[in-house]
């Protein structure tokens, strides 16, 4: 292969594509969307935390969230749930798959 462009500007465009890797690397994640994590939980039983944790996924404008307009499908493996969040100009919807990852 004979390389046409100057050797300065091919060194150049290779740093930078390795620079974006490195930037893309460091941001990336497995886990889509924010997640949801506490210290351990010692003062009631699974049951109990379980349970609110299902209240509180499909009650959201109860719990404290400022939405509206909210819907909870049951899938296959996941919960499906839609809201207009009041907080955002325009109120847009947003749909969340919610998925328990163990």
């Amino acid at each position: 292969v004979h390389w046409k462009a100057p050797f300065d500007i091919a060194r150049d465009t290779f740093s930078k594509t390795v620079q974006l890797a490195k930037k893309i690397e460091k941001g990336s994640s497995d886990v889509v969307g924010l997640g949801l994590a506490s210290k351990t939980i010692t003062e009631v039983s699974q049951d109990a935390v379980w349970k609110a944790m299902l209240f509180a996924m499909r009650n959201p404008a109860e719990c404290g969230l400022k939405v509206s307009n909210v819907t909870v499908r049951d899938m296959s493996g996941y919960m499906q749930r839609s809201m207009c969040i009041l907080d955002k100009p325009g109120s847009p919807t947003v749909t969340d798959n919610i998925r328990v990852i163990k």
